[in-house]
């Protein structure tokens, strides 16, 4: 069964309503660790090279205090999901409290100020914003599944490459390590506007983590850096001001 895919519906009246806790467990497969804010979310993976912005007040209407999640984000919302929908979701200090139909529940917060390289601003969407937009293409939740699939079958492929060529994008299975020997291959061709050519790489493993969404991806690059540095920028076409920041590497 796939994941849900991130969409927006009419604003709930509760906490942590039914579109907030979808589009939050699929963050979580980014990381397990955020800390929650309203009305804008920045979540950031681990290693650094993934940031999710989520508006959270696009999907939720009621406003609660910033949240601190160590490595217990997933443990939340699998509680949450114990109580079903329509259960009452209260906040008060670093305690959360979940009722329904007589059952209730506690859940303990992590201490936020242990929490600061995870507490992080949109400085890093402004910056990427700013950075000139050399190629746009559209990434689709069909074209997301097809990738994923080739690269459970694929195995050996373990990076992904974007490629501008000839007016378009193609997204391949690779692996960078061998790219000069003969393997398997999984391409996509998708068209685009393209102001340069480059090829840029990531690991599968990162981009299978996506949230499930169709993408407007803009290519975006920081020509005053000493080497051009890019980053891909996808914006969902579902869920406004929902984006995420993808780090990628330029293939020499």
């Amino acid at each position: 069964m796939g994941n849900p895919k991130v969409q927006v519906n009419q604003l709930g009246d509760i906490m942590f309503n039914k579109q907030c806790v979808e589009v939050l467990k699929q963050t979580s497969n980014i990381t397990d660790t955020l800390v929650l804010k309203y009305p804008f979310t920045h979540a950031v993976s681990a290693e650094r090279n993934v940031i999710v912005k989520i508006p959270v007040s696009a999907l939720d209407s009621t406003e609660f205090k910033d949240i601190g999640f160590n490595h217990s984000l997933n443990d939340f919302l699998n509680l949450i999901a114990l109580f079903g929908d329509d259960a009452e979701i209260s906040q008060s200090d670093d305690i959360i409290t979940i009722k329904k139909a007589g059952t209730t529940s506690t859940f303990i917060t992590d201490d936020i100020s242990l929490l600061t390289q995870y507490n992080i601003d949109d400085a890093q969407n402004e910056r990427t914003h700013q950075c000139t937009t050399v190629a746009t293409f559209d990434l689709d939740v069909d074209d997301i599944d097809k990738l994923k699939k080739a690269s459970s079958v694929l195995k050996t492929l373990t990076d992904l490459n974007f490629e501008s060529k000839d007016g378009n994008i193609n997204i391949y299975l690779n692996n960078t390590a061998i790219m000069n020997a003969k393997s398997n291959s999984y391409n996509i061709q998708k068209s685009a506007k393209t102001e340069k050519e480059f090829n840029l790489t990531m690991l599968m493993v990162d981009f299978a983590k996506l949230p499930q969404t169709n993408y407007e991806v803009e290519v975006k690059c920081n020509e005053n850096a000493k080497k051009n540095n890019y980053r891909l920028l996808l914006k969902s076409k579902e869920l406004a001001d929902f984006e995420i920041i993808l780090g990628v590497t330029t293939v020499e």
